[in-house]
């Protein structure tokens, strides 16, 4: 995933993972998700995180309902460190 974001850009190809969380439910479930947490090469951290429509990642659909969904978000340090 990358994405440029008040002119940074994140990208999880060339950043480093420092670590990931994912829930113990089926992929496809409404509440299953993951995290993975990364290091840009100049210090700076970002979080991005995917999941069902019964999570922090869900995204309202066109039936006014919610569908899974994904997010990308830049961290400061004390926020990556929690």
């Amino acid at each position: 995933m990358n994405k440029v974001i008040q002119g940074k850009k994140y990208d999880t190809q060339i950043a480093k993972l420092i670590g990931a969380y994912e829930t113990n439910e089926l992929e496809n479930s409404d509440v299953w998700y993951r995290e993975e947490l990364y290091e840009k090469q100049n210090g700076e951290f970002f979080l991005t995180g995917q999941g069902g429509c019964k999570t922090q990642y869900a995204v309202p659909s066109t039936t006014l309902d919610f569908k899974a969904g994904e997010k990308l978000e830049p961290l400061v340090v004390e926020e990556a460190e929690m």
